[in-house]
């Protein structure tokens, strides 16, 4: 009897135990036909006729349901646009293993009238359907997404939603990429894509779900059928006259599919196509903790230095002054290794020279009355070399997360100018080689339901060989900058949920070197700057402890983050600026922040941040040798600066789906200081920059409203945006304080239309006007026009024009550009596009742009390529 009695009680321990521990009900979501994985579908777990449990589907089609504590789910629901909706009765036990099919099912869309079947919003996922979108102008993938509510591209490939940088890009749930999102969102064709898929406020690491909260988007592209794990090609070709022989050529072999992602990419042109802006590294969460700096015109930032000369960059499309030759190759891979765990490996390489003729002319108003007026005639040659190979390794399992990537990357630059100064002829040659290898390693390990420990490394190694020749005349001048950088991050942190609160401690120590030697030869110094450094080294060591306390509360429908980063520095100097009672440096600095994020409706959205940050400038600035920038400026470094800034920012978004209705209307206010000032000299043969150890205050405020409005998918768009903006500074000009405000009123209105299935137009026009407030009062303004129109008098020919007109004024000068106009005709084919072109049809020579800063007045004027011929094809699969 108490044999059985023991039995007895052991079965009810184990039968509760299981009850328990039967929190999680799991399984996979496929196609009927093909049996292909179905991501994005809505999982709901159902007991007695009340929803208890929902999940998503994951790229392989797996879904996890978390089901509360003694509950037992019945029945699932599973539904997925362009699917039949799936119920599926659920056996008592059954937890894992569970297979749900569904049938794919057509939509059909009407172009005046937005249904459920265009765009679906369940949860935190938006799902738009690709084909309602589209209006016949979209090549390729960017051109389709900028097209979709809330979503932006950037000219390097670059996707922001709600105004804030996309955090991961996935094709068919899998991010091939890596944060170089320009190579897909540039080539892939727009005709493969079947659904968008915007997971919002997504945490990409499965190990940190439902403990560290973001605010940042992640897009996943769902192919049609036809093209999933698949090879697809498709490439353009084009030729071109006058005034030399035009190019242009892509080939792009890829296949997405679940398990394994291929793409090869060969591109080149010399039509004015800046294609290198597209390796661009473009996530802030897709590789490592940091954040990455698009810098314009650069591959990778990090490869520059202060002695890099600059280059123009207008808001033009570059087809008309980009003078260009280019060419890159890359290939990445992708393979799933196991369930959760891949293998990515990327090689690129990249080449381009580039040509550009220019002139400015300068005037620059003293506090004595007078004036300086410099005329500047330039023609530069700018050749450089970028290749990049990496290795990356991930394992993103909901327990944890390890993700392991070595880079080896390198730039070769070199550039020369010949350029027409006042009376002087001078000259610039630049040798800028650069070499970086990283390795970046993160690992999360979940530790139940309520907590998560993690470990970070990321080391980087970089060096570079600068120099630059500068010939005025008949003498010739030297300088040279030697960077060796060296860090080493280790950190480690711990989240846990604990009732309303995620909190999150992370701590590490950062060890760094910085080895910089500048060396001038008989650099033209005027007598009154011979006091200035332009010889000189350093070396110093860094240690950076540091550690980050927040907690993101959850108050019903807000959510208030708090996050406090505080570091300590301590600076060794084995040689360099700083003397022997000096050598040793301690400070600290810190970056606390609340931001309130609530929900007031399904429409509404309040957000509001606030931040103080306390920091340094880098530590390279001890360099007190100056630098050359260019013929006539010389720059002295700030030595370690010490800044304080205070930002606020207010934000209310409205966003209605079901009437394609979107506002914003947003605040701010900043206010700052800092332990030194900006101060400059400026004669006719140096242009001098430094900063003073004086105390400044700078503060700015702001307000800017936006709004967007279907009149049905494409019938009828309107977008209207404005803002208002004023700041307070203070600089140095010739000894003399400088104290001057400025203001900024921008206005931008966009309408498009696509009423019928043979007409299309957008014109988007813009005005501003700046105002500068100091011993006189400035003021500019400035006008745009761009507009496009597409006209079909056939189902397979369009004729499109585009057109983009500028004027501006400043004190004394009004300018107005001849309008650039593009006009094209493409006949599509099968299986590909035949396309005429004539770019800048009115054969405008020259884009000139004026404007005022406090003391300075500019004209810059640029040159042109002039009118051009293209016939080409482009394949579309």
């Amino acid at each position: 009897m108490r044999l059985r009695i023991l039995t007895l009680l052991l079965t009810l321990v184990f039968s509760c135990l299981a009850a328990v521990a039967q929190t999680v009900v799991s399984g996979v979501v496929r196609e009927t036909k093909t049996k292909e994985p179905v991501a994005g579908a809505f999982v709901l777990g159902l007991a007695g006729s009340q929803q208890k449990a929902f999940a998503y589907s994951d790229g392989e089609g797996r879904f996890a349901l978390k089901v509360p504590d003694g509950v037992a789910l019945d029945e699932i629901r599973v539904s997925m646009m362009g699917f039949s909706a799936k119920k599926m009765p659920l056996n008592a036990g059954k937890t894992s293993g569970i297979v749900i099919e569904l049938t794919e099912q057509r939509a059909e869309l009407r172009a005046a009238k937005v249904t459920a079947s265009v765009v679906e919003e369940k949860g935190d996922t938006l799902t738009f359907t690709a084909g309602a979108f589209r209006d016949g102008t979209e090549r390729a993938m960017g051109d389709l997404l900028e097209k979709l509510p809330g979503i932006t591209v950037s000219a390097s490939g670059g996707i922001q939603h709600n105004g804030k940088s996309s955090g991961k890009l996935y094709v068919e749930g899998v991010d091939l990429m890596g944060a170089q999102y320009g190579t897909v969102t540039k080539n892939l064709s727009a005709d493969a894509i079947a659904r968008v898929e915007v997971y919002q406020n997504h945490q990409p690491v499965r190990a940190l779900q439902d403990l560290v909260q973001t605010d940042r988007s992640a897009i996943n592209i769902i192919l049609k059928e036809s093209a999933r794990s698949t090879w697809m090609f498709s490439g353009d070709a084009a030729l071109g006259l006058p005034p030399l022989m035009l190019f242009e050529a892509r080939a792009m072999l890829s296949n997405f599919g679940k398990k394994r992602q291929n793409l090869f990419l060969v591109k080149g042109n010399n039509d004015g196509g800046d294609i290198l802006q597209e390796l661009q590294r473009q996530s802030i969460l897709g590789r490592g903790p940091g954040a990455y700096a698009i810098t314009p015109g650069e591959v990778d930032g990090e490869m520059r230095s202060r002695l890099n000369p600059g280059r123009s960059y207008l808001t033009l499309p570059k087809e008309y002054w980009y003078d260009n030759l280019s060419g890159l190759g890359t290939f990445n891979h992708l393979v799933k290794i196991g369930e959760y765990s891949q293998l990515r490996i990327v090689t690129q390489v990249a080449g381009e020279r580039y040509d550009e003729a220019s002139e400015s002319r300068e005037e620059i108003r003293f506090a004595d009355g007078t004036a300086l007026e410099l005329s500047e005639n330039r023609t530069m040659t700018d050749r450089r070399g970028f290749f990049l190979g990496t290795v990356a390794f991930e394992d993103n399992a909901p327990g944890r997360y390890v993700n392991d990537e070595l880079t080896l990357s390198g730039q070769l630059r070199t550039n020369s100018s010949a350029l027409g100064g006042n009376r002087t002829t001078y000259g610039q040659m630049y040798d800028l080689p650069s070499f970086k290898a990283e390795n970046n390693l993160r690992v999360v390990r979940r530790r139940g339901d309520r907590q998560a420990m993690s470990w970070t490394s990321d080391s980087r190694y970089r060096q570079g060989y600068h120099s630059a020749t500068y010939t005025p005349e008949e003498r010739s001048y030297n300088q040279r900058l030697v960077f060796r950088d060296f860090s080493a991050d280790i950190r480690s942190g711990w989240n846990w949920s604990r009732g309303r609160h995620r909190i999150g401690l992370s701590g590490g120590t950062a060890l760094s070197y910085v080895g910089r030697e500048a060396l001038a030869e008989n650099l033209p110094l005027t007598p009154a700057l011979s006091d200035v450094k332009t010889k000189g080294s350093l070396s110093v060591l860094s240690l950076e402890p540091s550690v980050r306390l927040s907690d993101a509360i959850s108050l019903g429908g807000a959510q208030l983050t708090l996050a406090l980063p505080i570091s300590l520095h301590g600076l060794h100097s084995l040689d360099g600026p700083l003397t022997s009672e000096r050598r040793n440096l301690l400070y600290p600095t810190m970056t606390p922040s609340a931001t309130l994020r609530y929900k007031a409706s399904s429409r509404l959205e309040i957000s509001a941040t606030s931040s103080y940050s306390l920091v340094r400038s880098g530590v390279e600035t001890l360099l007190d040798a100056a630098i050359m920038t260019s013929w006539r400026s010389l720059a002295a470094s700030d030595s370690l600066r010490r800044t304080t800034r205070w930002n606020n920012q207010l934000s209310l978004r409205w966003s209605d789906m079901p009437t394609m209705f979107f506002a914003g209307l947003s605040a701010s206010y900043a206010a700052g200081g800092g332990d030194r000032t900006t101060a400059s000299r400026w004669s006719e043969h140096l242009t001098y920059s430094y900063y003073l150890p004086l105390a400044t205050a700078t503060s700015g405020w702001g307000v800017n409203g936006s709004l967007k409005k279907y009149f049905g998918l494409r019938a009828f768009v309107v977008e209207a945006e404005g803002g208002w903006t004023e700041n307070t500074m203070q600089e140095y000009l010739q000894g003399t304080a400088v104290d001057y405000s400025s203001a900024h009123l921008h206005t931008r209105l966009v309408f498009s239309s696509n009423p019928v299935w043979w007409f299309m137009t957008n014109v988007t026009g813009s005005y501003d006007i700046h105002f500068i407030r100091g011993s006189a009062r400035q003021q500019s303004r400035v006008a745009q026009v761009e507009g496009s129109l597409r006209f079909k008098p056939a189902r397979s020919l369009d004729i499109d024009a585009t057109a983009h007109w500028l004027w501006n004024e400043i004190p004394g000068i009004s300018a107005s550009n001849t309008p650039l106009v593009k006009v094209s005709a493409a006949w599509s084919l099968k299986n590909a596009t035949l396309f005429a072109e004539c770019r800048n049809l009115l054969d405008a020579r020259e884009y000139r742009r004026e404007s005022i800063s406090t003391y300075h007045t500019t004209t810059s004027v640029t040159a042109l390529r002039g009118r051009q011929f293209v016939l080409g094809l482009r394949m579309t699969r």
